[in-house]
Formats: structure tokens, C-alpha cells, sequence
């Protein structure tokens, strides 16, 4: 009744991208730093941003941070792309293939409603490494396997048949 006509999942209407990108540097850098100048985070605690361990500074109930650490290691990027028609399986594999990067801090994406063909993807990283490295990587090493697992299956398949791997 209301569903989009079947030919929207595969024609991208005119004055629209196939996709959009935005990158922006974190407000990590302010939150952890002011929480490293009130104390907050302990010594021996591992943020979970950029794995930065903090020292004691007097006894043990005063924490002090290090200023040459936090000014810099708390920068994390921001990646968030949206794509138009894309196949959410797609997506899942990418987000997982993005989880074995150790530079990246988060992955995800959503469909913002199921009737709309978009996704978006979000990635945060350390600052060792740009988001869109990390996401070409990512599409690179999937590439790879596929191209593996393809030449396994064929070498198998033409083992058991007796009959040699036809090139596509």
C-alpha cells in the first residue's frame, strides 16, 4: 500500500549522492581532559579510547594526569558516511571487518528506517590511523578473503569433479 515502488532499492534519484561524508575531530579531547585535571580517571585505569594509563601523583588518593599525554592522545577522529541503496548484509560484514583493526575505537552503522535505502556508517579511531584508512583496509581485507575463500572453493570443487577451474 505505502511501500516505494521496487525500483527505488536501485536507481538513486536525481540530486542525490550515492554518498555523503563527514569527518570531525572528537569531543573526547575536552571530556577526558577535564576529567583527567578532576581526578576522575584513576591510575592503572586504560581509557578505552586511546588506552592511556594515568600515574599517582601524591599518595593514593591523589591523581594527577600527564599534560604532555593528554593533549595529544585523546585526539580521535570521526567518520560517518551514508550510503544510498546499499545492502545491509554489506554493512555487517564491513562493521566486523572494521572490529579487527586494532586503531579503531568504534564501528557501527544503522538503517535509519527500513523503507529508506540508506546507511550509515560511523567510525572512531586513535590517532594513529584516519578513519577512511581504516575503512579501505577494511575493504581491502575483505577483498582478499573473498578472492581466497573463491580460489579454495574452485581448487575443491575441481579436485572432487576432475575437472579443471573455469576462469570468470
Amino acid at each position: 500500500m505505502n511501500a516505494p515502488d521496487r525500483y527505488e532499492r536501485f536507481v538513486v534519484p536525481e540530486g542525490v549522492s550515492k554518498y555523503s561524508l563527514s569527518l570531525s575531530l572528537s569531543l573526547y579531547i575536552y571530556i577526558y581532559t577535564y576529567m583527567c585535571i578532576l581526578g576522575v580517571v584513576r591510575e592503572g585505569h586504560q581509557n578505552h579510547q586511546c588506552g592511556v594509563v594515568y600515574r599517582r601523583a601524591r599518595g593514593p588518593h591523589y591523581w594527577q594526569y600527564s599534560p604532555h599525554v593528554c593533549d595529544f592522545a585523546f585526539l580521535s577522529f570521526e567518520f560517518v558516511n551514508s550510503f544510498f541503496d546499499e545492502n545491509p548484509n554489506f554493512s555487517y560484514i564491513k562493521n566486523r571487518q572494521l572490529h579487527r583493526d586494532e586503531n579503531v575505537l568504534f564501528a557501527g552503522y544503522k538503517l535509519p528506517h527500513p523503507l529508506q535505502y540508506k546507511i550509515i556508517i560511523r567510525i572512531h579511531t586513535a590517532s594513529q590511523s584516519s578513519p577512511m584508512q581504516a575503512y579501505n583496509q577494511a575493504i581491502n581485507d575483505l577483498d582478499k578473503e573473498l578472492d581466497h575463500l573463491k580460489n579454495e572453493f574452485e581448487m575443491e570443487l575441481a579436485r572432487n569433479t576432475g575437472k579443471p577451474p573455469q576462469e570468470y
